[in-house]
């Protein structure tokens, strides 16, 4: 069994820390030897934890959030990180900083249950506090919405800025998740009549983005648009003059 780790470096000296990992996912976890195998290889950094550690954080989830153990097993399955995190350092932290954006400790419990790895998400960063502000001020989603879809918080901000595109001119979609997980491309192309009238709502001339000819210009309607979603983004923080961003006949130069 030891040799499905020969991946870990120097792992016949771990020999003892991934059986004892082992035993504790299967004995107080509650999950089957092959479901701690393959959470130990996807997530080695769970050998170096103590059992104390483990247990109290599935203390946490279960205790703080509700979740029962079979739930939590579940869970850890999906995102092996979860048994890796700190109470004080990271699930507390987290907790606390969700429920004053508003949710409630039983809203945290459902939206862990649906996408745990929101609890390894830095809350308190100036790159949250962007997410939370498209939220809440330029697409007006509802906290309901964010309870049931809390994978929108792993979103990029380049992203979540397509919706601000969107909303801008009341064209945002119902299923949000679709227009997220689009390329780039797909979006410039099946969404250029809204992101020229958002460009013209801003006072700029809107380009030319169409896949014309082979889609020659697909690439520099790409890079237009990205420039944009940055200036939604900046709009939401209201931080256009800290960043250079002004309105202007011209979409605002991107920086690196």
């Amino acid at each position: 069994m030891i040799r499905k780790f020969q991946f870990l470096p120097n792992y016949h000296a771990l020999d003892s820390r991934i059986m004892r990992a082992l035993e504790w996912l299967t004995a107080y976890a509650k999950l089957s030897e092959e479901d701690g195998l393959k959470m130990i290889r996807r997530f080695p950094q769970l050998t170096s934890h103590s059992d104390a550690r483990r247990e109290e954080c599935f203390l946490f989830l279960t205790r703080e959030l509700g979740l029962d153990k079979e739930a939590v097993g579940v869970l850890a399955r999906r995102f092996p990180g979860l048994l890796g995190l700190g109470v004080d350092s990271n699930l507390r932290p987290t907790l606390e900083n969700l429920m004053g954006f508003g949710f409630t400790k039983r809203d945290v419990g459902v939206m862990v249950g649906r996408c745990p790895q929101i609890l390894s998400l830095d809350f308190k960063g100036e790159n949250m506090r962007l997410k939370i502000k498209i939220f809440d001020d330029m697409i007006d989603l509802p906290r309901d919405s964010l309870v049931f879809h809390p994978h929108y918080f792993t979103y990029s901000l380049k992203r979540l800025s397509r919706l601000v595109v969107l909303a801008s001119v009341d064209a945002c979609p119902n299923h949000l998740g679709t227009v997220m997980v689009m390329k780039d491309e797909v979006f410039v192309t099946r969404y250029e009549d809204q992101i020229r009238a958002s460009w013209q709502q801003a006072g700029w001339t809107p380009p030319s983005i169409s896949a014309d000819d082979g889609g020659d210009h697909l690439d520099e309607g790409i890079q237009l648009v990205s420039q944009w979603s940055k200036y939604c983004v900046c709009m939401a923080a209201d931080m256009s003059k800290q960043l250079g961003v002004t309105t202007s006949s011209t979409p605002p130069p991107l920086k690196a």
